[in-house]
C-alpha cells in the first residue's frame, strides 16, 4: 500500500472525476494540435508510461487547415466519451473566410467549458524580475469579444459583437469566489472596463458584486483593466517616467485570486506568463459542468520552433499534473510535479527561452531524461535507454519520513548486476550509474529478518568492517545467499509498493 502523500489543498481539484474503467484506469482524450504540440505531449506519455500512471490515452487528431468540422467534431465526442482531455493549441487558418471558426473555440463551446484557469506562480531556478508572484487568473471563456458574431454591414465598415450574460457572469463570479475559499486565498480582484462600456462590462461588474455579497470572508475590489496590465517590455524605467502607476506589472504581489470577461483575460494571462518566465512555465486548464481540457495557459502554437527539440516541456508537464488531480490521482501528480519543478531549479539545464548560457540551450530531451531520474553520463551511448522511470531518483520525495537518501555508485552490467567502484565499458554493455537511491529506510526493510540488501560505493567499508550492527536502520546488510555482486531480484522487492515493483526491477534487470 502506498504511503498517502500530503498534497496541498491548491493542488487538488474540486470537480468529480469520471468513473475509472478498466481496473481502475482512466482513458484521457489526446489532442497533439499543431506546431510543438505534438513533441510536448510525447514527453508527457513517455513519463507517464514509465510512472505506470493509470491513465490510457485516446489519441483525436484534429486538422486546422481542413475546412470541414468533423475532425473537431470527433475531438469533442472524445472529450464527452472520456469526460477529460490534454491538448495542444489548434493553429487557426486565418486564410479561410469568416465562416471558417476556430477550432478551440468551438471545442470550448460545445462542451461549455465556462472557466479557464491560469495559476501563475514563481518558479525555481526562474530569474525573474519580481519574486513571490502567485496569482490565479479566472477567465471567462465562452463570451465576451470571442463570440465569433462580426459582420460587415457596408465595405469598409465592420461591427464586431461582444456578449455579456447575466447567467454566464454570475457564473464565473460564482466559480472565482468558491475556488477562492477552497484554496485558502482571501482576494478576489473584478478586471473590467466598465468606466466606457458600461452596459456590458457593468453588468459584469454588477453580477460580481452580487455574487461577493455571499462570500464576507473574503475581500473583493475591482480594477480597470488598462490600470491592471501595460507593456511588459516598459518595465522600471517606464514606472519612473509615468505618473500613474500601472499595478500588475509593478506590484503583482498585491493580486490574489482574479476574474475578467475573454478579452481581458487573454491580455492578462500572458502578462502574467511573462511576469514568471515566460508561456513555456505556465500550465492552463478550461473547467466546465462536465468536462475538463488541460493545455499550456498562453495556448501558442509555437510553430517557429517545432521539431527542432528545443521547447520548454514545463507547462505541458505540469498541465499533465493540474490533469491528474482532477482524476484524483494526486500521489502521481505530487511527485511529477515535485520532480519537475526539482529539474527547473537546476539552471544548466534550463531551455533556450530561460536564457541558457549557449545559442541552442539545452534540448527538451534532454532536460525530460534529468526529470525522469537518470541522466547517463555518457549521452552518446545508444545502448543507455533513453528515458527511465524518475521515481527511481525521487523516492525521497515520497518517502521523505523515513530517512535520509543513500547515493550509490556503480556499474550496471548485461543482467542488471551492480560492480560497485567499476568504471563503465560500453563495449561490453556497462554503464556508470551515479544518482540517488532513496529506499534504504522504507517500511519492512528496517527488520532485520527482511531480505536487504547494501550497494557499497568506491571504496566503501561493509558495516561489519565498520563496527557498525547488520540491522541498523542506517545501512543495509549484505544477502548471505548472494556475497557476489548483487542483482535485485523480484522477491527482494516484495514489500516495496506496488507503484515502484516493476519499475525497480526493469530498471535492475535491464542493459
Amino acid at each position: 500500500v502506498i504511503r498517502p502523500v500530503i498534497c496541498s489543498r491548491r493542488e487538488k481539484s474540486t470537480y468529480t472525476p469520471p468513473p475509472a474503467k478498466y481496473g481502475g484506469r482512466h482513458t484521457v482524450t489526446l489532442i497533439p494540435g499543431d506546431g510543438i504540440g505534438p513533441e510536448l505531449l510525447s514527453h508527457v506519455r513517455e513519463l507517464f508510461r514509465f510512472c505506470c500512471v493509470p491513465v490510457d490515452f485516446e489519441v483525436v487528431n484534429v486538422d486546422s487547415t481542413a475546412k470541414s468540422e468533423d475532425d473537431i467534431n470527433n475531438a469533442v465526442t472524445a472529450i464527452r466519451r472520456n469526460g477529460v482531455a490534454l491538448k495542444g493549441n489548434i493553429e487557426t487558418n486565418h486564410k479561410l473566410p469568416p465562416s471558417h471558426k476556430s477550432r478551440n473555440k468551438l471545442l470550448r463551446t460545445s462542451l461549455d467549458l465556462y472557466a479557464n484557469v491560469m495559476h501563475c506562480q514563481t518558479l525555481p531556478g526562474v530569474q525573474t524580475r519580481h519574486k513571490d508572484i502567485d496569482i490565479v487568473i479566472i477567465r471567462e471563456n465562452t463570451e465576451g469579444e470571442y463570440s465569433s458574431l462580426e459582420h460587415e454591414n457596408v465595405p469598409g465598415v465592420v461591427e464586431c459583437l461582444k456578449i455579456i450574460t447575466r447567467m454566464n457572469s454570475l457564473r464565473i463570479a460564482e466559480y472565482a469566489f468558491k475556488l477562492a475559499r477552497e484554496k485558502g486565498r482571501h482576494r478576489v480582484t473584478a478586471v473590467h472596463k466598465a468606466n466606457i462600456m458600461k452596459l456590458g462590462d457593468g453588468l459584469f461588474l454588477q453580477c460580481c458584486k452580487e455574487v461577493a455579497a455571499g462570500y464576507p470572508d473574503i475581500t473583493f475590489d475591482n480594477m480597470i483593466v488598462d490600470n491592471t496590465t501595460m507593456q511588459v517590455s516598459a518595465y522600471q524605467h517606464a514606472l519612473r517616467d509615468y505618473k500613474y502607476t500601472d499595478q500588475l506589472v509593478s506590484k503583482p504581489q498585491q493580486f490574489d485570486v482574479m476574474v475578467m470577461p475573454n478579452l481581458y483575460g487573454n491580455v492578462v494571462s500572458n502578462v502574467c506568463a511573462g511576469l514568471v518566465g515566460g508561456p513555456g512555465l505556465v500550465p492552463g486548464a478550461n473547467y466546465g459542468k462536465d468536462y475538463a481540457v488541460f493545455e499550456t495557459a498562453t495556448r501558442n502554437t509555437g510553430k517557429s520552433i517545432a521539431n527542432k527539440n528545443i521547447a520548454n516541456p514545463t507547462a505541458t508537464l505540469l498541465a499533465s499534473c493540474l490533469m491528474l488531480d482532477h482524476l484524483k490521482l494526486h500521489d502521481y501528480a505530487s511527485i511529477i510535479r515535485k520532480a519537475v519543478l526539482t529539474t527547473l531549479s537546476e539552471t544548466q539545464l534550463h531551455t533556450a527561452d530561460l536564457g541558457a548560457l549557449t545559442r541552442r540551450g539545452m534540448d527538451s530531451t534532454r532536460s525530460l531524461k534529468v526529470c525522469c531520474g537518470i541522466w547517463h553520463q555518457d549521452v552518446r551511448s545508444r545502448s543507455f535507454k533513453s528515458f527511465y522511470s524518475f521515481i527511481v531518483c525521487r523516492l525521497s520525495e515520497l518517502f521523505s519520513g523515513h530517512g535520509e537518501p543513500v547515493p550509490i555508485s556503480g556499474v550496471i552490467g548485461h543482467q542488471g548486476r551492480i560492480h560497485p567502484g567499476r568504471s563503465a565499458n560500453p563495449s561490453q554493455g556497462t554503464h556508470t550509474l551515479s544518482f540517488t537511491h532513496a529506499i534504504t529506510h522504507y517500511g519492512q526493510f528496517r527488520d532485520a529478518n527482511q531480505p536487504t540488501m547494501h550497494v557499497f560505493g568506491p571504496g566503501e567499508e561493509t558495516p561489519e568492517a565498520r563496527g557498525e550492527h547488520a540491522n541498523s536502520t542506517h545501512t543495509w546488510r549484505r544477502r548471505e545467499s548472494n556475497p557476489q555482486p548483487w542483482r535485485c531480484e523480484a522477491n527482494v522487492l516484495t514489500t516495496m509498493p506496488p507503484l515502484f515493483n516493476s519499475h525497480l526491477f526493469y530498471y535492475f534487470s535491464s542493459k
